[in-house]
This record gives C-alpha cells, structure tokens and sequence, in this order.
C-alpha cells in the first residue's frame, strides 16, 4: 500500500510542479539509467518499489528498534536525544528557509554547489 501511495503522491507532485511552475521539475526519471516502468519522467518502477522497500524498513525494523530502546534506556537520556535530534533538524530548516534569506548567509545548496554536488535551489 504504501508503495501505490507513494508512486501516486509522487506522479501527482512531480506533474503538479511542472504544470503549476512552468516546467519547473525537481526530479526527471527520463534521464535515468534504470527507468524501467518510467510514466513521463515523474515516477518509475525503481522509486516506487525503493518507497515500498523504505516504507517496511520503518515499519518493521526503525519503529520497533525505537520503541524498544525507549523501554530500555533511561527516560532521561532518551528525552535529551530526541530533543536533542529535533532541535538540530529544526535549526537547519530555519536556518536555510529564513535565517540564510534574511542575513544574506550561505544556503545548503551553495554549499553543496562548491562540493561539487547537484542540489534543486528553490529562489
């Protein structure tokens, strides 16, 4: 189920973003090597059964692995990890999504330009 979903979300997203954005795409599976089952570059065969793949290493191996070490470690240790976690995923988002834009700092994306990497920049 959660593959079909995914493929669904993903076909609906890609294909709003081009018609919405003027072409804008995000991701392109035409230009793949392995775009087998490939429906006008959006979504293909491989994505959809990596989100099927991805969706059961949650469910049946992450969730449980987590609500395990809950019952074991200290309560206090575990809280301080999480928020600890929660707070470092919040920071990078408000850090590229508003501080970086206001205070003219560098993005994640110009950095991960000078390393040579391939990042979608959102203007």
């Amino acid at each position: 189920m959660s593959a079909i979903f995914c493929g669904v979300l993903e076909f609906i997203s890609g294909l709003g973003m081009y018609e919405l954005a003027d072409g804008f795409r995000c991701w392109d599976y035409n230009t793949e090597i392995w775009n087998f089952g490939n429906i006008g570059g959006f979504v293909c065969l491989r994505s959809v059964l990596f989100f099927g793949f991805s969706s059961l290493l949650l469910i049946y191996g992450m969730v449980p692995l987590f609500f395990y070490l809950a019952e074991k470690m200290n309560k206090k240790l575990f809280l301080a990890i999480s928020i600890s976690l929660f707070s470092i995923f919040i920071f990078d988002e408000l850090y590229n999504l508003l501080f970086a834009r206001i205070l003219h700092l560098p993005r994640a994306s110009d950095i991960y330009k000078k390393l040579g990497f391939h990042y979608v920049e959102f203007k």
